[in-house]
């Protein structure tokens, strides 16, 4: 693909980006959200916010904190001793 091609408007085209700012899922639909979850043997997640959820996510809820609660799993398990000696906080 030359730097040409992103001259041009396409149909098909898409736009893939991550973020850790989950203030974000608020202002995506539904169908365009896509988590990833590490799993215990190194590998990763990657699934459809529905597959997340195992069912139909209502369009009033509030993608964010449903997240934050750990409603769609993808949360990151952090070992609260080393985050805080990461951080500086504790020796």
């Amino acid at each position: 693909m030359s730097t040409h091609d992103f001259d041009r408007p396409s149909r098909s085209a898409n736009t893939i980006f991550t973020s850790h700012d989950t203030s974000l899922l608020n202002h995506l639909n539904r169908d365009e959200v896509w988590l990833t979850e590490k799993q215990l043997d190194g590998s990763t997640r990657l699934g459809a916010l529905a597959e997340f959820a195992g069912e139909r996510v209502r369009k009033s809820q509030n993608l964010e904190s449903a997240y934050l609660h750990g409603r769609f799993g993808a949360l990151p398990q952090v070992d609260q001793t080393e985050f805080l000696r990461a951080l500086g906080l504790i020796g």
